[in-house]
Formats: structure tokens, sequence, C-alpha cells
């Protein structure tokens, strides 16, 4: 007899081995997908924090974008005025990376 109580006989006991052999690829397929899924769940993480970083990144560039313009726009207002020579004004803005001026 088997622990269980079931008469041994070959072809049970056969049944058995298949049953318990079977059930431990199983649960070693199960554990490998539940790494794989916090593997996964883990870099997507990481993604979505960087796209947080970067979407970040992008607001603050587009501001100083738009603040360098209306800067830009103010200074040929007051060119427009006749406050400032279009060399100094062009000058002015060369001498920034990216065309920035004060």
């Amino acid at each position: 007899m088997l622990n269980d109580g079931v008469p041994l006989n070959p072809d049970i006991l056969a049944l058995k081995n298949k049953y318990v052999r079977e059930k431990h690829e199983l649960e070693e397929k199960a554990g490998e997908l539940e790494r794989w899924i916090a593997e996964t769940e883990a870099e997507n993480e990481r993604i979505g924090q960087k796209l947080v970083s970067i979407r970040e990144e992008l607001e603050q560039a587009e501001a100083q974008h738009e603040r360098s313009g209306e800067a830009r726009v103010a200074k040929e207002n007051e060119y427009a005025r006749g406050g400032e020579s279009m060399v100094d004004f062009a000058q002015d803005c060369f001498r920034r990376p990216g065309g920035q001026r004060n």
C-alpha cells in the first residue's frame, strides 16, 4: 500500500510517479514565470520613471524656449522703437548658445 491508502499496483505507481514529475515541472515553470513577471514589472517601473523624467525635461525645455522667445520679441520691439541697432541685436543673439538673449 502507498501512504495514501491506495493498494500498490504497478499501474497506480506509474501514474503517481508521472503525477509527481509533472507537478514538479509545472511548479518550476510557474516559478520561472513569476520571476519573469517580477523582472518585467521592475523594468516597466524603471521605464515609467525614465518617461516621467523625460517629460519633466521636455516641459522645462519648452518653458525655457518660450521665455527665450518672449525675451527675443521684447528686444525686437525695443529695436523697432529705435532703442538698439540691428547689428547689436544680431550680435547679442549669437553670443548665447541657442540664440538665447538676456
